[in-house]
This record gives C-alpha cells, structure tokens and sequence, in this order.
C-alpha cells in the first residue's frame, strides 16, 4: 500500500506534467491510478479538472458526480460541476449544484 504522502507527490507531479503541456499523458496516468485507487477522492477531483480544461465536460461531470458521492461537502466539486452544467446549458442542474 502507497502512503497518503506518496500518492499526493505523484498526484502534484502529474499536475505539473498537464500544466506543462503533457495533458494527454497526465489524464492517462491518472486514470490508471484511480483505477487501483477508486476511493482517492483527491485524485478523482483533479482529473475532473483535468477533463474540464480539455473540454471534455461530459468526463468532467462524472469525475465530480464521483467525488460527491464519496464527499458531499466536496466545495470544489460542487462549484465545478455547477459550472460543467453552466457551459452544457443544463441551467437547473447547474443551479442545484453551483
């Protein structure tokens, strides 16, 4: 088992590695992770970003269906999920959730 620690050193390096321009690679790695890790929450939120910031909404809104599942009171993924189904036109949904 990887510690708490560990997991969030890979999880910041693979954030730097998107942020830097290997998007394609990063959202790869990551969903390969949350793959042996389903209940990081932390790891799942972040892709979420990472699908929102390559316009790929519909991704993004089920990452961060999955963190409020795990984590209700998850701020983050309420707000960006509100916006998701902002920029859908889902204007209820985005309503309930922003």
């Amino acid at each position: 088992m990887i510690s708490n620690n560990t997991n969030n050193q890979f999880i910041n390096s693979l954030l730097k590695k998107f942020l830097n321009g290997q998007k394609k690679d990063s959202i790869n790695q990551l969903e390969n992770y949350i793959k042996n890790n389903p209940r990081d929450t932390k790891a799942l939120y972040n892709l979420g970003v990472m699908y929102q910031e390559t316009n790929n909404a519909d991704k993004a809104i089920e990452k961060y269906l999955k963190v409020i599942k795990k984590d209700k009171d998850n701020w983050q993924s309420l707000t960006n999920l509100g916006l998701q189904y902002f920029k859908k036109r889902m204007y209820k949904k985005s309503n309930k959730h922003h």
